[in-house]
């Protein structure tokens, strides 16, 4: 019966020997793990340690701000697909996993880990597995005693496609969940500022409540903020007005503070619209429903989009700085005034 694999051609004291190599044995040649300057034929697998390790989103290398990371402890992981052939059943590690150097397309997967006292896995009821854990993959885990109890999970780093010795796996996670309501502290929310334009009226809204949609690979929020009217609107939408200004004209930005909650020109504030991508508010009629705690919006008023992008939750406390601006909704359209609020995102409880 012929064995079946791959052949090689060595020369061995003058002689041309051919070997025949069973299939992993090739893949080890073809990846680099054979070592051909031995007369006798033999695998030269590399063991390496590649580090793994589970942080709270925006901790050390996420901010870059030098604040004390919070991780996850006695983590449970498996290794699959490596070309190798070898693999890792689901286990506990401590910091590393011991692969091979020069292995291809292995992936670390991250089964469970304990954060404080808590145990969460990927695979308890209510959560729900990667599936590539690719980085930028997103998953649910849940706590193991109690199927309601969510964090999101993050695959931030995966080992390369052909490993290395600088290879390392990192998993985020955060324990603020999207499409849950939250709730914003009054302090958090900065006296609303106007601003004119050539002496034009300027809206005067007042903050309301706000809403975590969802969560991203990077410790961000997408937040939903909502507004009020000092006076019940009128109009329906799409022609809703606030104190006679239409609504339909307004827009907005949301960006990081690095103003120091500092008072704004109108030329800064124009150079934060020229540099960004403004997004259209929505029209919240009298009585709207309140996107988050609060019940309704009595008076009506504007809210922003579900995909405005907020800073990272964790551990740090960033602020945002978020400005609606007014404009004449003719050609070219040009603005009329605006009004701004510093927010304190760090501020948000999940409820």
């Amino acid at each position: 019966m012929k064995t079946q694999g791959y052949q090689l051609k060595k020369s061995v004291g003058g002689l041309v020997r051919t070997v025949v190599l069973p299939v992993t044995a090739a893949l080890a040649l073809a990846y680099g793990l054979w070592d051909c300057s031995a007369t006798t034929m033999s695998v030269a697998l590399k063991p390496i340690s590649v580090p793994v390790s589970i942080e709270k989103t925006g901790s050390v290398g996420l901010d870059g701000l030098g604040l004390t990371v919070s991780t996850g402890t006695t983590l449970n992981v498996a290794v699959t697909g490596c070309a190798s052939g070898y693999s890792f059943a689901t286990g506990a590690i401590t910091s590393v996993v011991n692969l091979y150097n020069g292995d291809r397309n292995c992936l670390v997967k991250l089964k469970s880990f304990v954060f404080g006292t808590t145990t969460y896995s990927a695979t308890a009821t209510g959560a729900t597995d990667f599936t590539t854990w690719l980085a930028g993959d997103t998953a649910t885990f849940a706590n193991t005693t109690s199927a309601t109890d969510l964090i999101t999970v993050f695959a931030r780093t995966q080992v390369s496609s052909i490993l290395t010795l600088s290879d390392a796996v990192l998993y985020n996670f955060t324990d603020v969940q999207g499409s849950t309501t939250s709730s914003t502290a009054s302090d958090a929310i900065s006296t609303p500022v106007s601003l004119t334009v050539n002496g034009n009226a300027a809206p005067d809204f007042t903050y309301l409540d706000s809403r975590i949609m969802s969560t991203n690979v990077n410790g961000t929020v997408v937040l939903k903020l909502q507004f009020q009217c000092p006076n019940t609107v009128t109009g329906t939408s799409p022609t809703e007005s606030c104190d006679g200004l239409a609504e339909a004209n307004m827009d907005y930005i949301m960006v990081e503070n690095t103003y120091s909650n500092a008072a704004l020109t109108v030329a800064q504030v124009n150079a934060i619209f020229a540099a960004g991508s403004p997004t259209a508010v929505t029209q919240d009629a009298a009585g709207a429903a309140g996107v988050g705690t609060v019940s309704t919006s009595p008076k009506g008023g504007i809210q922003t989009s579900s995909t405005t992008v907020g800073a990272p939750l964790y551990p740090s406390h960033q602020n945002q700085l978020i400005i609606i601006r007014l404009r004449d909704g003719g050609t070219p359209n040009l603005t009329l005034s605006y009004e701004y609020f510093y927010i304190n995102i760090g501020s948000l409880t999940q409820s």
